[in-house]
């Protein structure tokens, strides 16, 4: 039996030595870098953050894990195993966001904006759960659209109905509050410092954490029935 750790540097050299994820990368640090400086205030780093940046890495990483009929097949003729294959991937896609994570949790620290770094952080897990979902599909393409839906669909659609509740002036209920931060904790904790929001942050990332986590572990596990049998 292939060993997880052979597996995973599979993965990895799919996704990390393509030039495009070098590029791609250097293209977040600059708009992340560009967003800081051209609004009085952090809210645009936020919203390029949770739309462009993160999502775009989501789908970047998916390319070790969006895999055609004929790429599943190999898979598992390799390695024999759909629980370490699952597993495998999502390690791989998580670490590939770690050059995010750093430059990510560095920037903010210089900037003085050390409270983005947990929810920053937590909003990337969400995405590398939701991945672990769109990896079901046997079809890339449909992997690839539902990942660019969970991605900019539904952080967009947080943004607004918490902007919407500002300009009534009320107030989210708890449960809605609890739902935006288990979608999008970026946004939520911006809602929270301007007063909309009163649902504490640190029982907001609990429920964005367990959330993550149960999907991920149901993802790994739906992976053995729902791969392409040998």
């Amino acid at each position: 039996m292939v060993k997880l750790g052979k597996i995973i540097k599979w993965y990895l050299k799919t996704i990390m030595t393509t030039p495009v994820y070098e590029v791609v990368l250097f293209l977040i640090a600059l708009v992340q870098i560009g967003s800081m400086y051209l609004f009085n205030g952090y809210f645009l780093l936020i919203f390029v953050s949770s739309i462009l940046s993160f999502p775009i890495m989501a789908i970047l990483s998916g390319t070790g894990v969006y895999r055609d009929k004929s790429a599943q097949l190999l898979e598992l003729n390799l390695f024999k195993d759909r629980r370490k294959i699952a597993l495998a991937k999502f390690v791989s896609v998580t670490l590939s966001f770690l050059p995010v994570f750093a430059f990510n949790s560095a920037f903010l620290s210089i900037h003085h904006y050390s409270f983005l770094i947990i929810p920053s952080i937590l909003s990337m897990l969400v995405l590398i759960s939701l991945i672990s979902v769109s990896a079901l599909y046997r079809s890339s393409s449909k992997a690839v659209i539902s990942t660019m839906m969970y991605a900019f669909l539904i952080p967009m659609a947080i943004d607004a109905l918490l902007n919407n509740y500002m300009m009534l002036q009320t107030h989210p209920s708890i449960v809605f509050s609890a739902i935006s931060y288990i979608f999008s904790p970026i946004f939520s904790i911006y809602y929270f410092k301007v007063g909309l929001i009163e649902l504490m942050p640190w029982e907001g990332y609990i429920f964005s954490l367990i959330f993550s986590l149960i999907v991920i572990t149901i993802s790994i596990f739906l992976s053995e029935e729902l791969e392409i049998k040998p």
